[in-house]
């Protein structure tokens, strides 16, 4: 009876001791099924967003064109990020720009504008592209003119530095840093198209440039243009020519120059040409 008992309770104890050590191992395989289910969580929330991030970045690669494909669709706000379009300086400029230069101010006479840099480049400069959503418009004072007919027959960007910098910035020569490193103010004056048969303009669109930089407190203008207008630029304003070629061609046949216009230096004989004030002396 007892040898009976003995092995009653050495099953007893053997059963004991395997539940317990069982247990160890369920509990242990349960805290590994907890960790492992936190980790998908954790990968699925990760996954979701990066999935609702790339999603969101897809929509503005596709929307945008869509939305500036016709002035009817261009965002109302466009024209008016940061209040840049209309600040008290934008509104006072078109006030002050002579006759027939006007100021973009309006989505649909940005859409005018853009149209017709995207006409004239395609062939000057077939490189380049996205005439609907370059960045740089956003901190320009766009300016432009329109024949009888309503549509845009100019235009010239003036593009104020900032954070974002110059749309020239990685083609410029170092002289365009330094002139950031002495706290000088930059702009940058291109998309400057004048339709034939409108040569009258010329004057007209220089001294507006003129009027924006020293209402900007603008002090170095900075220009790209094709070689043989250098020495117009110099002989007249005072330009300096800086490269003679930027390396730059945009699958166009011409190489571009640098050159940059120092506002207080600008020749006299560029102010009795334009007929506009010399702001350093009140000369006219």
């Amino acid at each position: 009876m007892d040898a009976v008992i003995g092995i009653v309770y050495f099953f007893v104890y053997t059963l004991i001791v395997y539940i317990f050590s069982e247990s160890k191992k369920i509990e242990i395989f349960l805290k590994k099924l907890v960790v492992i289910s936190i980790d998908i969580y954790r990968s699925q929330t990760r996954l979701e967003s990066l999935l609702i991030n790339r999603r969101f970045l897809m929509e503005q690669i596709i929307e945008t064109p869509v939305q500036v494909s016709s002035k009817q669709t261009i965002d109302q706000s466009e024209t008016n990020k940061g209040g840049f379009y209309k600040s008290a300086i934008a509104n006072q400029l078109a006030k002050q720009l002579v006759v027939p230069i006007k100021l973009v101010q309006t989505s649909s006479d940005l859409y005018d504008v853009r149209e017709l840099w995207k006409q004239t480049y395609k062939e000057l400069f077939p490189s380049i592209k996205g005439f609907h959503c370059d960045p740089f418009d956003f901190q320009s004072r766009i300016l432009y003119t329109k024949n009888a007919q309503n549509k845009t027959v100019s235009s010239a960007r003036l593009v104020i530095d900032s954070p974002l910098g110059l749309p020239e910035d990685s083609h410029f020569p170092p002289e365009v840093n330094e002139y950031r490193a002495c706290g000088m103010k930059l702009m940058e004056y291109g998309r400057f198209i004048i339709e034939e048969g409108n040569p009258s303009l010329l004057k007209a669109y220089y001294k507006a440039v003129y009027q924006v930089a020293i209402a900007e407190n603008v002090d170095v203008i900075m220009m790209a243009m094709k070689p043989n207008h250098v020495a117009f630029h110099c002989r007249l304003i005072g330009a300096i020519l800086l490269t003679d070629d930027m390396k730059l061609y945009y699958g166009g046949e011409n190489k571009l120059a640098a050159l940059a216009w120092e506002v207080k230096n600008t020749k006299e004989r560029f102010f009795k040409w334009a007929k506009i004030k010399n702001k350093a002396t009140g000369d006219l």
